[in-house]
């Protein structure tokens, strides 16, 4: 279980919403359903000192170069672990850790802070932010060669 902070001002309906959304980052299964709710024109930042670090301009491109980059390197998928979920409108901050293992067998041991801000009910920027020595540690153990 996860720590939810209520910036709503009392709008239970909205909490609730940004809560679900949210979760289904937690199951490799429902995390296409958290996509679903970010923006195609989406700005996404990640942050750090590593090869995934840039600024994508639409989901599609985050998805691919990402996303699709990293998921066969996992001998489990992708997972998230939702720590602190800090809900406001129109922003959200996730505090989340990694539930993956590396094709390697050595766990992904990452932390995740995304912000998000929505328009209405879609995710149209996130600032990205992740420890850069674990990402830079992980492809090297576990990206195939070129």
């Amino acid at each position: 279980m996860y720590t939810t902070i209520d910036l709503t001002h009392g709008d239970a309906v909205l909490l609730e919403k940004r809560q679900k959304l949210f979760e289904q980052l937690e199951t490799p299964e429902t995390i296409p359903r958290f996509f679903d709710g970010v923006a195609e024109d989406v700005c996404w930042t990640l942050h750090g000192k590593h090869k995934l670090a840039s600024e994508y301009q639409s989901k599609r491109s985050f998805l691919s170069l990402v996303v699709d980059r990293l998921r066969p390197m996992m001998r489990n998928d992708l997972q998230f672990r939702i720590k602190r979920l800090h809900v406001g409108d129109p922003v959200v901050v996730a505090e989340m850790e990694s539930g993956s293992v590396g094709a390697d067998g050595h766990p992904y041991d990452q932390f995740y802070v995304w912000i998000c801000t929505f328009d209405g009910g879609i995710i149209v920027n996130v600032h990205a932010y992740v420890d850069s020595m674990v990402v830079n540690e992980f492809l090297r153990r576990n990206e195939p060669s070129s």
